[in-house]
């Protein structure tokens, strides 16, 4: 579910979108840092902090959180900063609940065997052929 997540930062309040996984209470954001790249973020969330946005004519436009850029959790209402990091989440929701990680760590160790085979003639004819050529070039010596 697409969701609109407002970062704080200090003083600084940034609008970005995210996506909304409800089954692991997550919201990830790509900040865009260049042409075609961005970085993913994820940010626990509470879902009672999820509000109902609306326009200024009372119509609902979609749903909306706050987000703690140092803690990386949801806010209910916007705090100081003032609060220590806690690495051991930010790390978590870094690299331990990406779910296409660990299903890449798990298929990178096998190949196939028609891959395999298809690999080892490339390389049996890459040899042959430098073969081929340093003997096109002694004979026209």
């Amino acid at each position: 579910m697409k969701l609109k997540a407002f970062i704080i930062d200090g003083n600084r309040i940034e609008e970005f979108k995210g996506d909304y996984d409800p089954d692991d209470g997550l919201v990830e954001i790509k900040r865009r840092k260049g042409f075609l790249r961005g970085k993913k973020t994820r940010f626990q969330v509470v879902s009672s902090h999820i509000k109902h946005l609306h326009n200024r004519r009372g119509k609902f436009v979609g749903y909306g959180v706050f987000l703690d850029a140092k803690e990386r959790i949801s806010v209910d209402l916007p705090n100081n900063g003032d609060d220590p990091i806690n690495q051991e989440i930010r790390n978590t929701l870094d690299y331990l609940v990406d779910k296409a990680h660990w299903e890449g760590s798990r298929s990178r160790g096998k190949i196939g065997g028609l891959t395999l085979l298809t690999l080892m003639f490339a390389g049996y004819g890459i040899i042959r052929f430098l073969e081929w050529m340093i003997f096109y070039i002694m004979q026209a010596r």
